[in-house]
Order: structure tokens, then sequence, then C-alpha cells
């Protein structure tokens, strides 16, 4: 693994309103892809999933304020990692008002 370029550590605000907390990465060299890396605080219910347009989910029902969400539900207090592709993005939710989760991301080659 090669790290072509600075590594992001950013806090994220999540709410009861989906949202992208990390977007397509199409700048790369060629054969890259994304480490990320997500922390939630104990106590909190967090949903997150890969490629889920928030606008084609709020649409059928699926994700908002006092809905159902149809994503899976992260653990907490522990680290959870996604491998993701250029092309990839990540949508999040919390269903317990506001969440501050960090998010690492980092930029791999190889």
């Amino acid at each position: 693994m090669h790290l072509y370029a600075p590594t992001q550590h950013v806090r994220t605000t999540l709410t009861q309103e989906a949202k992208v907390i990390v977007g397509t990465d199409h700048d790369g060299p060629v054969g890259s892809y994304r480490e990320v890396q997500i922390l939630i605080p104990d106590g909190n219910s967090v949903y997150a999933m890969l490629d889920l347009p928030v606008q084609d989910a709020f649409e059928s029902g699926g994700i908002g304020p006092n809905r159902n969400y149809n994503m899976p539900i992260m653990p907490t207090s522990t680290t959870i990692k996604f491998k993701m592709g250029p092309a990839q993005f990540l949508t999040a939710v919390s269903d317990t008002g506001l969440v501050f989760a960090s998010v690492i991301v980092e930029h791999c080659q190889g």
C-alpha cells in the first residue's frame, strides 16, 4: 500500500437526514482506492451504507426523520473500516438526534 495523498481526518455531524459523508474521488491515479474508518461514540445509533444515493432513498420513503432506515446499523465504540473505489461514496444517518462521528480517509494506491 502506498499513500498518494495526505490522510484526511474530519469530524462530521450526523442528523436524522441522510447525507453523504465520504464522496467520490475521481482525481486519484489509476488503481487507487480509499481506506475509510468511521468511529462512532458509545450510545449512539448510526446507520451507514455504501453507494446509497440520498435522493433515491428519500423518495422511496426509506430514510429521513421519523422513518425506518433501509441501511445496516453500525456498531458503536469501535472502528468500522470500508475499502472504497474511486466511484464509491458513503451515506450515513443517525436516529438519535445529533451524533459527532470521526472519519479518517487514507488515499491508497497499489
